[in-house]
Order: C-alpha cells, then structure tokens, then sequence
C-alpha cells in the first residue's frame, strides 16, 4: 500500500495526468481466471487511487492474464 499512496501523491502534484494500470498473472492454471485476477487486482488499484482523490477520469485499468 506505500507504493500506492506514494503514487497517489505523486499523481496529485500532475493535476490532469493520465495514468493506464495494466495487471498480468504468470501462465499457471486456468487462463480465464488469471485473465479475471489480473483484472481484478488492476480494479482494485484504480479503486484505491480514487479513494486517495485521484480523479476517475485520469485512470484506466486492463487485466491481460499471462497473454503479455
């Protein structure tokens, strides 16, 4: 969580940057649930960005499993 709350207060000195989170999984185990945890885990730190005041609009969150 440090990292995430350095992050936010960085974002919050550059009003308007736009920031993409993107999640990956390794290649163990089923690919349509390490698609839906990379997903998952990149929602929830763009949720936690929003919570630290970081506007919605400036974050955008893909999951990519272990495809990349």
């Amino acid at each position: 969580i440090q990292i995430l709350d350095e992050m936010a207060t960085a974002l919050n000195k550059v009003a308007g940057k736009k920031v993409k989170i993107s999640g990956h999984t390794d290649s163990s185990g089923d690919a349509g649930k390490n698609l839906a945890l990379s997903q998952a885990r990149t929602a929830a730190v763009k949720n936690y960005l929003i919570s630290k005041a970081i506007p919605a609009g400036n974050l955008s969150a893909e999951g990519f499993g272990s495809s990349q």
